[in-house]
């Protein structure tokens, strides 16, 4: 019998380790249905033609706005998607529903559990998995009841079982990716990475990731990286993200005199190959999102050691020591005696980068997920 999984979206943020695992669900005789508003999931739904149709009134993001516009019509959305939901199970037969933000799980999981429809909850890393206003965080916490709530970072545990959830109802499921898709590159940038990966031997190439939500230290990896030319001459930073973020940054970068050594690019479809360039990664961000946590886990495969912040939930993918160096997220001058000491000590790269790939092999392969995250599906 075919089972049939609705997936409700509207958190705009999307990595490509959720479709692949989408992707296997498939090949195990899974039929997805998507009820989304994010746009970026829109466009690649419509580009593998999976069946979709539009999430509407509901947004991922908040504000004081869209959360007193929920509240005051959070009866009326109840209603109207009910309705909803008695559709796709009338015509579709859907038996599972899978969540990705607190609006529509509030919305969502009583109904479901009426019409005896299977309901799971994804929790990202640096979610804000419920809002601070008082009334909605007492209806996320009495609809967990009844839904299993898949994590993919160990720290949001934490933070679920301190709001009163049950542990009971959390599963972990370690994120993974198919080391294969690694190093395709199918992009505008393609040039630049090889001449970048051509002067690897003459350069010690720091790379960085902007943070995708949260605080930007990358202010404190440029004055680190400056601090560290009066030991390393050869040293360039690579900075991937948003363009519309590197305005400030670029002036910082100029005012203390390496805008010479400083490349910013957008963000690349596939980034195996500018990761395959750097000779370290640092993590400047003070929350991990899925997407952050994602390419420090392909960074990780390709043997780069990595730095980041402690406690933001890095640990799940660094041993600090092993196969990077976990600092406290202000302070320049110990991320500066990291990169020199990475620097100096090639013997010292090799082996963090080994116990990185080692690591990954372990516990972050997409046939693992997909593997547990089937076994949460069936139980």
């Amino acid at each position: 019998m075919q089972k049939n999984i609705l997936i409700i979206n509207s958190n705009p943020e999307q990595d490509d380790c959720l479709f692949n695992m989408f992707a296997e669900l498939k090949n195990h005789g899974y039929f997805l249905r998507f009820l989304t508003n994010s746009k970026t999931q829109e466009q690649k739904l419509k580009q593998i033609k999976w069946p979709l149709s539009k999430l509407r009134f509901l947004r991922g993001q908040s504000n004081n706005a869209k959360l007193l516009f929920f509240i005051l019509f959070l009866p009326l959305l109840s209603t109207a998607y009910w309705l909803n939901l008695l559709w796709q199970k009338i015509k579709y037969k859907t038996k599972i529903i899978i969540c990705f933000s607190w609006p529509e799980k509030i919305i969502f999981t009583l109904t479901a559990r009426i019409l005896k429809i299977k309901i799971i909850w994804l929790e990202f890393p640096g979610q804000n998995f419920y809002s601070s206003q008082v009334l909605l965080k007492k209806l996320y916490k009495f609809n967990s009841r009844f839904s299993k709530i898949i994590i993919f970072n160990k720290s949001n545990k934490t933070k679920l079982l301190n709001s009163g959830i049950a542990e009971k109802n959390i599963v972990y499921i370690a994120p993974g990716i198919k080391n294969a898709n690694l190093l395709r590159q199918d992009n505008i940038f393609s040039g630049l990475v090889e001449i970048n990966q051509t002067k690897k031997s003459k350069y010690f190439t720091i790379g960085t990731i902007l943070p995708a939500i949260g605080k930007d230290n990358t202010e404190i990896l440029c004055q680190a990286i400056k601090n560290c030319f009066t030991v390393i001459s050869n040293l360039q930073l690579i900075i991937i993200g948003d363009k519309s973020k590197k305005e400030n940054l670029a002036w910082f970068i100029k005012k203390i005199g390496i805008d010479n050594i400083v490349w910013f690019v957008g963000e690349p479809a596939y980034p195996g190959k500018w990761l395959a360039g750097f000779d370290a990664l640092i993590y400047t961000g003070d929350i991990l999102s899925l997407s952050d946590f994602m390419m420090a886990i392909r960074a990780a495969a390709l043997a780069l050691p990595i730095i980041g912040p402690e406690d933001i939930g890095l640990e799940d993918i660094i041993i600090n020591e092993k196969n990077g160096y976990l600092i406290n997220a202000g302070n320049s001058e110990s991320l500066s005696q990291n990169i020199i000491r990475l620097q100096q000590n090639p013997h010292l790269r090799k082996r963090l980068g080994n116990a990185g790939k080692e690591i990954v092999n372990s516990n972050f392969q997409l046939d693992k997920m997909t593997e547990q995250f089937i076994a949460t599906l069936e139980k």
